[in-house]
């Protein structure tokens, strides 16, 4: 079973992080509520672009040994008990 570091963040999270960079972030119809993603379309489409595009981007920067969260922390070796 996996588990994700507590840091991570989700394609929507960083849509609203571009959102919110951007200043189309939706706030809600008063304006009083959390940043949420872009509810204009057009805005949705240009803020997915910018984060595949970085996601694009940091993976073909990869160093030549690959990136360090990539390679396992801790290994488990298990064997048949003798009798």
């Amino acid at each position: 079973m996996a588990t994700n570091p507590t840091g991570a963040l989700t394609f929507e999270d960083l849509i609203i992080e571009v959102a919110i960079k951007l200043g189309v972030a939706y706030y809600g119809a008063a304006g009083d509520k959390e940043a949420q993603v872009p509810i204009d379309v057009h805005d949705l489409s240009i803020c997915k672009r910018v984060v595949n595009n970085a996601i694009r981007l940091f993976l073909s920067d990869a160093p030549p040994n690959g990136w360090r969260c990539q390679h396992p922390v801790a290994s488990l070796t298990m064997w048949a008990s003798v009798a």
